[in-house]
Order: C-alpha cells, then sequence, then structure tokens
C-alpha cells in the first residue's frame, strides 16, 4: 500500500518538475545575467554556418588548393623546415601544359607558405591524426568562427550591451553574407580564417576603450598576427583599419582635452595601447610577412590589380541594397558583396543613440567606417599615399569583412535592451533576410587526397613559380614578347658577366593559327614588332611548330627586343610564339650547365645539395673570366643563398624563374639554403619581449606615464 502511494505522489511530482524545470528555463531566458543560452546559441550558429566541410559540402574554385596547401605544409614541416616555405614536388609532378616551365618538373619552390599558412598550421594537427584534408580544414574553419564568436560576444559586454544586444551584434557578423559567400562559393579557406579571427582586434578595441589597455595591447596583437599569418591582404587591410582606429582616436582624445581640460596623457592610452599592440603583433610576425614584403617585386603579386578592378568590386550597393552578383573568370557561381543591410543603419544609430561613456567611441567608429570605406573605394587617390605593397590588394571585396565589423561594434554601443522574444525574433529576421541571397552550392566532386596534392588540377603552386622579374621583365604564359626590352647592362651587372659574346638561346614552340615560316630576331627597343617590320639579314627562319634557336646579341647593344615577322592581329599581347625557355648566355655557350645536367643529392630542412653530373663536366669549358654559370633546378627566391665550400656564390634569377649561381669550379657541390635575415628575427624576438614586457610589466609602465590614481585604477581594470 505504502509503494502504491509513493508511485502515485511520483505521478503527481513529475508534471511539476517539468513545469518548474520550464520555468527555471524561461527564468534563464529573461535573465541577462545569464550568458550560457547566448554563448550556446552562437556556437551552434558557427556550426550551422561553417560546418559545411564536415558533411561533405565541398567547394570548388579556391577550396582544391587550400587542402594542397595544408598538405604540402604537413610534409614540409615533418621533412625538419622551420619555418615550413619550400614544396616537397615529387619529381613526377606535372600540370597540364607540360610543366612549370617548360622543363623537367621543377621541385622547391620556395616561398608558398607566404600564403595560408595559419589554416595550414592548424590543420596540421588533424592531418597527423589522420583526418583528411577536407575535413581537417573544416574542423580549422569551424574552430577559429567559434573563437571569432566568443571574441564578439565578449567585446560586446565590455562596451556595455546585455546579454541579448551583445548576442544580435555578435550574430551580425557572423551572418554577413560575403562571409559564407566567400567561403562556400568561393572556397576561400586562409580568407575564411582572416574572417573568423578578424573580431580578435574588435575585442583589442573594445578592451582600449573601456580602460583595460593591457588586454587591448594583447588582442590587439593577436589580431593583427593572425592575419599576418592567414592571408597577407587581410594583414594589409587589417594595419590599415588598425592605423585608422589609431589617428581617429588620437584626434579625440585631443578634442576632449581642449573641451574638458585636465592632462592629455591619461587619454592617450586607450589609442597609444591599440597602437602598440599593432606594433608587437607585426613585429612578433615579422618572419612571415616581412620576406613576402621584401620579395614582392620577385613575384607577379602586385601587376595582378588595376584600380578600376579594385572600384568594381567595392561599390555603395555592396554596403547597402540588394546584393549583386558577379561571375568571375566565366565561371558561374555567384558571389555576394555586400556586408548585410543592418551595417549602415547601425553606424548611424550608434552615434545617434549610444550610451553615455561611449559616445566618442561611437562617434571613432563612424568616422573609421566611413573613411575606410572611402579610402578603399578611390584607390587612385588613397594608394598613391600609401606603400606600394598596398595596391597588390586584388580585389578590395575583403573590405566587406572590415565593415562588416564595424557595424557589429557599432550594434553593440547602442542604448537598447530587447526582450528574449524580441531578440529571437529579430534573429530569425536577420538569419531570413540573408537566407534570401546566401547561395549554397551543391558538392559536384570530391578529389582524393592524392590528387589534393600532386594533381595540377588541383595544387595551386604552379603559379607560384611565375616570377615577374624587375630587370628580366618576362609575360604571358613564361614567354618574352616583344613589348619587353632586355636590358644588356643591366644583366651583366646583376650576373657579374664580363664575357663578349652574348646569346639569347630560345625555346619554344608557335602559336596555333600562326602561318609558318616567320622570322626572329633581336633589335633595338623601337623595334616594336609591328605587322610589317623591316626583317634584318641576319633574321632566323622559324618553320616548325617546335623550335630551339640562338640569336647573338650584338657586342655593342645596351638594350634589345624580340621583334617578329608574325604577329596575331587580334592583339599586341598576342605574338608569334610562346616561350617554355629563354636563356641569355655569355660566350661560348658551353659555360652555362642547364638544369637537366643538375642533380639534388641531398635535401633536409631548408637545405638543399645539387652536383653537376660528373660524366658531364668534361663537356663544359669557363668563359673567358673563368667561371661557369649553372642553373640550378630550384624555383628563385632573394632568401636563397648557394655556397660551395662554405663561400658564398653569385646568384640571381634567370628568365624561367629559377635560381642562376656562378662559380669556378663544377666538381664541388653546391648548398643552397633558405635564410631569413638575422635583423628580421631579431625584430621578431624584439616584438616577443616587448608583449612579454607589457604582460608582466604593464602597471608599472602606465604609472610611470599617467601617474595619476585614475590612470592606475583604469590599468588595473
Amino acid at each position: 500500500m505504502e509503494k502504491n502511494n509513493s508511485s502515485g505522489w511520483n505521478r503527481r511530482l513529475l508534471p511539476n518538475r517539468v513545469v518548474q524545470s520550464a520555468s527555471q528555463l524561461v527564468a534563464s531566458l529573461r535573465n541577462e545575467n545569464h550568458h550560457a543560452w547566448a554563448v550556446a546559441a552562437l556556437l551552434a550558429g558557427c556550426f550551422w554556418l561553417y560546418g559545411g566541410f564536415l558533411w561533405r559540402t565541398y567547394a570548388g574554385a579556391d577550396f582544391p588548393p587550400a587542402v594542397s596547401y595544408a598538405m604540402n605544409f604537413k610534409i614540409a614541416l615533418d621533412h625538419g623546415q622551420l619555418p615550413p616555405r619550400l614544396v616537397e614536388f615529387p619529381r613526377e609532378f606535372q600540370l597540364g601544359g607540360g610543366t612549370v616551365d617548360g622543363t623537367p618538373p621543377t621541385p622547391d619552390a620556395p616561398v608558398f607558405q607566404y600564403y595560408a599558412f595559419l589554416p595550414s598550421a592548424l590543420a596540421y594537427p588533424f592531418l597527423s591524426a589522420g583526418i583528411k584534408g577536407p575535413e581537417a580544414l573544416g574542423w580549422v574553419l569551424l574552430l577559429c568562427f567559434a573563437v571569432g564568436a566568443l571574441c564578439l560576444y565578449v567585446a560586446a559586454l565590455l562596451l556595455g550591451a546585455r546579454r541579448n544586444l551583445a548576442l544580435l551584434a555578435s550574430w551580425s557578423y557572423l551572418v554577413s553574407p560575403w562571409l559564407i559567400s566567400n567561403i562556400y562559393a568561393r572556397g576561400g579557406v586562409a580568407e575564411g580564417v582572416s574572417h573568423a579571427l578578424l573580431p580578435m582586434m574588435a575585442l583589442g578595441f573594445a578592451c582600449a576603450w573601456t580602460g583595460r589597455y593591457r588586454a587591448a595591447v594583447v588582442a590587439t596583437a593577436l589580431g593583427i598576427g593572425a592575419m599576418a599569418l592567414a592571408h597577407n591582404i587581410f594583414l594589409l587591410h587589417g594595419a590599415f583599419f588598425g592605423g585608422l582606429a589609431v589617428v581617429f582616436g588620437l584626434v579625440a582624445a585631443v578634442v576632449a582635452r581642449r573641451r574638458d581640460g585636465g592632462r592629455l596623457a591619461p587619454r592617450l592610452l586607450a589609442p597609444g595601447s591599440v597602437a602598440l599592440g599593432l606594433g608587437l603583433g607585426l613585429a612578433i610576425t615579422a618572419w612571415q610577412w616581412m620576406p613576402a614584403y621584401l620579395g614582392l617585386k620577385d613575384t607577379s603579386f602586385a601587376a595582378q590589380v588595376t584600380d578600376s578592378f579594385v572600384q568594381d568590386f567595392s561599390s555603395l550597393s555592396g554596403i547597402f541594397g540588394w546584393p549583386r552578383r558577379f561571375s568571375l573568370l566565366g565561371n558561374e557561381t555567384s558571389f555576394f558583396f555586400t556586408v548585410g543591410w543592418w551595417t549602415v543603419p547601425s553606424v548611424l544609430v550608434a552615434v545617434w543613440l549610444a550610451r553615455p561613456g561611449r559616445r566618442a567611441f561611437a562617434a571613432i567608429l563612424a568616422a573609421l567606417f566611413v573613411a575606410y570605406f572611402l579610402l578603399t573605394y578611390t584607390p587612385k587617390f588613397a594608394y598613391s599615399l600609401l606603400p606600394q605593397a598596398f595596391t597588390a590588394t586584388q580585389i578590395s571585396f575583403r573590405t566587406l569583412a572590415f565593415l562588416s565589423l564595424a557595424g557589429a561594434l557599432a550594434l553593440m554601443l547602442v542604448r537598447w535592451r530587447p526582450g528574449w522574444k524580441t531578440t529571437a525574433a529579430l534573429l530569425t529576421l536577420m538569419t531570413a533576410s540573408q537566407w534570401v541571397v546566401i547561395s549554397y552550392p551543391v558538392p559536384l566532386f570530391r578529389f582524393t587526397d592524392d590528387q589534393y596534392l600532386k594533381g595540377w588540377e588541383v595544387n595551386a603552386f604552379h603559379t607560384f613559380p611565375r616570377y615577374v622579374n624587375e630587370e628580366f621583365r618576362v609575360l604571358m604564359n613564361g614567354g618574352l614578347i616583344a613589348l619587353n626590352d632586355i636590358d644588356i647592362e643591366k644583366w651583366r651587372e646583376t650576373t657579374a658577366a664580363q664575357s663578349s659574346p652574348l646569346a639569347l638561346r630560345l625555346v619554344g614552340r608557335t602559336v596555333k593559327g600562326v602561318e609558318l615560316p616567320y622570322d626572329v630576331w633581336l633589335g633595338p627597343p623601337g623595334d616594336k614588332g609591328v605587322s610589317k617590320p623591316t626583317i634584318p639579314e641576319d633574321a632566323t627562319r622559324i618553320d616548325s611548330e617546335q623550335f630551339d634557336i640562338v640569336l647573338p646579341v650584338a657586342d655593342a647593344a645596351a638594350r634589345i627586343r624580340v621583334g617578329f615577322s608574325r604577329s596575331v592581329p587580334v592583339s599586341i599581347h598576342q605574338v608569334a610564339f610562346n616561350l617554355d625557355r629563354a636563356y641569355l648566355i655569355e660566350g661560348p655557350g658551353r659555360s652555362y650547365v642547364y638544369a637537366d645536367a643538375v642533380q639534388r643529392s641531398k635535401a633536409h630542412g631548408l637545405q638543399r645539395v645539387f652536383s653537376v653530373q660528373q660524366d658531364l663536366v668534361g663537356n663544359y669549358q669557363p668563359s673567358a673570366s673563368g667561371s661557369y654559370v649553372v642553373e640550378v633546378p630550384m624555383v628563385y627566391s632573394r632568401f636563397l643563398v648557394a655556397r660551395q665550400d662554405g663561400a658564398p656564390l653569385k646568384a640571381w634569377v634567370d628568365f624561367n624563374y629559377r635560381l642562376n649561381i656562378r662559380t669556378t669550379d663544377l666538381r664541388q657541390p653546391i648548398v643552397v639554403t633558405y635564410e631569413i635575415p638575422w635583423l628580421i628575427w631579431a625584430l621578431t624576438a624584439c616584438g616577443v619581449a616587448g608583449l612579454l614586457l607589457v604582460i608582466v610589466f604593464g602597471d608599472g609602465l602606465v604609472r610611470r606615464v599617467v601617474r595619476t590614481e585614475s590612470g592606475r585604477r583604469l590599468w588595473a581594470a
């Protein structure tokens, strides 16, 4: 009987427990000091938005190369490369049209990890655990966005937003159409990681303008450091964006000082902490971005963009209005170049309805938004005032990420406390409004890991050896074009050549549709290879599709240009043939050792050892200066140092983007090492030491600067 009563009591108590749990649940939703729901919602939203690669939603375009970067990164790191720099190309690596430059495959292409270093490094533990490449990058994206979402949420709380508004502001950035479209429609993994970790800089701003200066330095340094390691273009924009924030912060400090009086030093702590964080972050990552910047003129990277192309993708309709669609290079995939319809209203409302104590920051944010957009929208005006590297930003749609971030920060400042029902409705509306314009591509293919690593269709490293050297300019599929001058005097200075005569060896193929035969010659720069040029008597005739010819260079020539008797009339950029290889050699020709006679005998870490095949050494004769030129089968980088018996050798880049060295001994091995200058490592060490000083001794440092009780309280906060 007692048992039955107990059972009945449990049946009566169960509904009460359900009601009690439901009441507690509703109370937690209403209690804005209860943050678990908001954090859980943000993390679930990240998984829904950016977890697509985990359930086999594979993008095309740039996603397969991103997998290749990560896998080659792992190979390089496992082979002892610190930092990873050289691609361990297998000898059987082939491209669609042959090989990298028409010659036998060129291994050890350097500087490939100047791009996508951070995504590849974060994918390393997943790849080491046996997870496939696409899934490894999927986890990287998801975890990075989770970190970014938490940074946004904490930044909102620091700026005074309550839980619901903090959730709305954070979600407004995560659901920006361009972020989602860039990852799934374009497959931009490196950019996706940059999108995800950009909120670290927002957290730094929030800490700075709420008196948490030490945390501001650390967060800003981590944010700009993440940009430096993830994506070169985001580094440029991030430094520009942060620099503008510092400038407007300084202006606001001076204005406030004149208006309210008092000492200026405490007011400079906010912009000063951001500036210090930017400087330390750039110093710590100097080993990554500085070699890329110093080697900018060695590559074709800076020549891939025009001002008009930049403006086309940074228009007003991309900031506010119905998103425009673009198809790049014939690709049918559409992209949505927009930050979200709430961005501009958020900035305006923040200036109007900012909470007391946050109006100065709202004004700074509005000025930052307008100035940043205008200075990136009008590159002909702004870029001329900036370092040349900033013009190499490809398309300025990267600005949309920073504008989206500014809109999210602005929303955090609004004096508003929406209830949980209103918040849920706005989250639904915000998501639905973007759902209309977000297009998730249908997964059409998936490559195997071996194809990601070696297949020419997906391996992007074949583009990195496409160098455009400042002295020896090479265009159009690796071929010399009639518009290119060859500076003989500069060539002699660069290569230390002292012998005469000279000759230009050309190996290539006739362009389809060009009538055979035709004549080729070397003439002065004024001869542009017009449709009816004056053909010299010593011109060389080409009567086949494939050719290998040697053109003599006049002893007195200072500059020469390749001339053609046949030019395709459609464009002046199209000529009679495409070059696979080109060699400017000094006499006698047998002093030049081509790469097919050079073997790599050892490879460890960032060092490679090459030797000329000993059975072929007798076939070569030194030049009049007693030296040989060896074409090393390795793509050129200015940070490659060649030595023999410990002595450095003269090195330069040839027309084929390969490393050339001058030596007097063909029997001794040639040791080539990728070396970052010690000054760059010293700068990195100073950055690390500076950040540690701020973390450990920041309290004492700020007291020396401010010397006020209020300043000490602000720093301690």
